[in-house]
């Protein structure tokens, strides 16, 4: 049924089909293939004997020349009218019926067959266009025993589909991973330009964390004493090395879209950034965490007190020429 089925050019309001020719290399391949398909079509030809007749056997229904494997009559696909309430009535039902029921296909193979004809005139990378968009592309899985030219085709507009599938996948992936990374963040989306370029190695003036480790000249103990006071510093923790310069905030203001603070004629780059309060420092870390996948924060007071001791026992690392923050516990 499907080899006479593809010997029809089916009209899509199903008024009046006509007869279409297949070689018979198709008809064979439509037909199961290479024996099985070859022995089919010579039956349904009824093909004939040494003395030139055609011996007993089924009711021929094609016919098989150098021009190729057709219907043997058209009236195989007609109608001798309608019956009383409007519906055809076809000479053959079964072939009627398989052909309304397979419309929608008949009608994609003839497209497929036009569209192939054309793609088969284009040339070198003319061939990438013409293709079948990947919702029709899908759709030709249906189709069997087609020629040479539109298996190509075929063949050709599912890679293309399944490419074009890839990459809008891929986008939607980046795209729905950009919108949970901002909101995780807090971060307008455009904060997502800065952090792909810095993943691909964009360089960023961001700040160098190094470790504050237990003080050795307290055997240890990660406690600091102030106004006679002692306060735990949970530690080892990280901190960095210098003040938060202009050059480093800024590349947070470009990303976020945030307004520089004025640094009042004073110079930018390497200075320490100022104008800023704690929701402005807040939100820096809060970036900074995003980019580079480290948890940051601001330092509490005792942390940054016991870093800045440096373990020299005073009160800061470096003490004051007159030697008033020489000593621990002095304010």
């Amino acid at each position: 049924m499907e080899l006479l089925f593809n010997l029809v050019r089916v009209d899509p309001e199903g008024r009046q089909h006509t007869r279409q020719c297949l070689t018979r290399d198709d008809a064979i391949a439509i037909a199961g293939g290479d024996d099985t398909g070859r022995l089919l079509v010579d039956t349904l030809a009824g093909p004939r004997n040494s003395n030139g007749h055609t011996p007993d056997g089924p009711l021929r229904l094609i016919t098989v020349a150098d021009g190729g494997v057709n219907l043997i009559h058209e009236m195989l696909i007609r109608t001798r009218g309608v019956d009383a309430i409007g519906r055809p009535k076809p000479y053959w039902p079964t072939l009627w019926h398989h052909i309304i029921s397979n419309t929608r296909r008949a009608v994609l193979r003839q497209r497929l067959g036009i569209a192939a004809g054309e793609w088969k005139q284009r040339n070198g990378l003319g061939r990438l266009f013409g293709l079948a968009n990947w919702s029709d592309a899908w759709h030709l899985i249906r189709l069997h025993g087609l020629n040479t030219d539109e298996r190509h085709y075929r063949r050709w507009s599912l890679a293309s589909a399944t490419v074009w599938a890839a990459v809008m996948l891929a986008v939607a992936g980046v795209a729905i991973e950009a919108y949970i990374w901002k909101t995780r963040w807090d971060l307008p989306l455009e904060a997502n330009v800065t952090r792909w370029a810095y993943r691909i190695g964009t360089e960023l003036p961001l700040p160098d964390l190094v470790p504050i480790p237990r003080d050795a000249s307290t055997g240890g103990k990660s406690t600091i004493e102030i106004n006679g006071n002692s306060y735990r510093v949970n530690v080892p923790f990280y901190m960095a090395s210098t003040e938060t310069t202009f050059d480093q905030y800024d590349a947070h203001c470009v990303a976020t879209g945030r307004q520089k603070p004025f640094d009042e004629d004073w110079g930018r780059g390497d200075r320490p950034v100022i104008n800023v309060d704690w929701y402005d420092a807040s939100a820096y870390t809060r970036w900074l965490s995003a980019m580079t996948g480290v948890d940051c924060r601001l330092p509490t007071e005792m942390e940054w007190q016991y870093a800045a001791q440096a373990g020299t026992g005073r009160e800061y690392g470096i003490p004051a020429p007159d030697g008033s923050d020489d000593i621990r516990g002095k304010t």
